[in-house]
């Protein structure tokens, strides 16, 4: 009897034994929400990582074949960098200092980079890692010193008033951040930010209809009822992309993103294997979007345009700039200052609105009612939304129907031809 009890007793805990191996051998599943628990912890593991920066500062020249300008940034910064091994589930943090384009890894057995025909792009710099095995690893999250503050103010000099740069000294502060990388160009994120996207144009039109802003061009409209959803979230788009990779992806042909992969580590490592391909600009929009949400196109660019819809507010000898124009031509919208709203997806989205309206009212004053009927009218805003529409009147006046090709910039031109292309795609 005591020999049933003692082989009763080991069958028992074989069975439990047996239970344990079972459950602990399945296998992870690595989705789009494991992605972003990683993402989450690795946002968590840069939290306590503590940055210097150097006290000097320096004007940064930036140029490209399509516009040049400059920003001012600390002479060198740390950088944090959490990296995740695609096998393993693994975060490490690697610091490296930023000494104008050049980097300098802090920590031993690790390769940082960019990634092939890239540079610094602020928090957006799309990083190369390999360790020390060459095994390639995604940056799920940056931490970074902010750039100090700069702004531009009316001072009188004589009798003229001239624009001055000032700049501003505050205490650094560190951002942490997802930034765009081919490991994260993902259908999962790039869904996400579309939705985000229309939402966000969704609730700007939502917002005008309710305050009841009408059309300076048909006043007996609502200005939500001249214009598609649609024209804004491409506006965005453009403004987001860079010309250069617009080229480099038309130019190669590369549409190569199927169906997302059942295990997202899959997808992820095909994308970091494909050097070669140029991977499609506006869908790189969606993919920060997708990741960062609210708190994505919060930054300004060397020229100073800020937000979702890039907007600007350097005015010439002391006249408004452009958003304060639109602000001041449609009271109804209440839309805040420069600083509140331009960095708010939905104000910029509204602001990008109440432009295309009075750009067109522009066009009707100098081609008359007509030209509401031009198949090229929402092509002339676009231009217009980019390099201004006295330009683009120019180029009307001077080409007709060949009026792109006397677009004042290369860079404008080539803003159309992306309006072109989303037409198609």
């Amino acid at each position: 009897m005591k020999k049933i009890f003692i082989l009763i007793a080991i069958l028992a805990l074989t069975s439990i034994t047996l239970a344990q191996t079972t459950q602990t051998s399945v296998p992870e599943t690595k989705d789009f929400k494991w992605l972003m628990a990683k993402i989450d912890e690795a946002k968590q593991k840069l939290a306590n990582v503590h940055l210097l920066n150097s006290n000097e500062v320096r004007t940064y020249i930036t140029r490209t074949k399509y516009k040049s300008g400059s920003s001012v940034d600390w002479f060198w910064k740390e950088v944090g960098l959490a990296a995740i091994d695609l096998d393993t589930g693994d975060i490490v943090i690697i610091k490296i200092r930023k000494d104008r384009q050049n980097l300098y890894v802090l920590n031993p057995g690790y390769e940082v980079n960019f990634e092939p025909g890239k540079s610094w792009n602020n928090k957006n710099t799309p990083f190369r890692v390999l360790d020390n095995k060459d095994k390639k690893r995604v940056v799920l999250a940056i931490k970074w010193v902010n750039s100090p503050d700069t702004r531009y103010v009316f001072v009188k000099k004589g009798k003229r008033t001239i624009r001055v740069k000032k700049f501003v000294s505050p205490i650094p502060l560190s951002v942490t951040y997802v930034p765009y990388s081919r490991g994260l160009h993902l259908q999962d994120l790039i869904l996400a930010g579309q939705v985000h996207f229309q939402k966000d144009v969704k609730e700007a039109f939502a917002k005008l209809d309710k305050l009841g802003v009408r059309s300076l061009v048909e006043p007996g409209k609502l200005i939500t009822q001249r214009f598609e959803q649609i024209t804004f979230e491409r506006i965005g788009l453009m403004e987001q992309s860079d010309p250069g990779e617009f080229n480099d992806f038309t130019g190669c042909g590369c549409i190569r993103l199927g169906l997302p992969d059942k295990d997202i580590t899959s997808e992820m490592k095909n994308n970091l294997s494909d050097i070669s391909s140029a991977f499609n600009p506006f869908e790189r929009v969606y993919v920060r979007l997708g990741v960062n949400g609210e708190d994505e196109f919060k930054s300004r660019n060397f020229a100073g345009a800020v937000g979702q819809m890039q907007f600007t507010n350097n005015g010439k000898r002391g006249r408004p700039g452009t958003w304060d124009v639109v602000r001041s031509k449609y009271p109804l919208a209440q839309l805040p200052n420069f600083q509140e709203g331009a960095t708010d997806h939905v104000f910029s989205i509204m602001a990008a609105v109440l432009l295309h309206d009075l750009n067109t009212l522009e066009l009707v004053q100098k081609f008359d009612h007509g030209i509401l009927q031009d198949k090229d009218l929402l092509a002339y805003l676009a231009a217009g939304y980019n390099g201004g529409i006295g330009p683009v009147i120019t180029a009307i006046k001077k080409g007709g129907a060949n009026w792109r090709k006397y677009l004042k910039t290369r860079e404008t031109r080539i803003y159309v031809a992306e309006w072109d292309w989303l037409q198609i795609y």
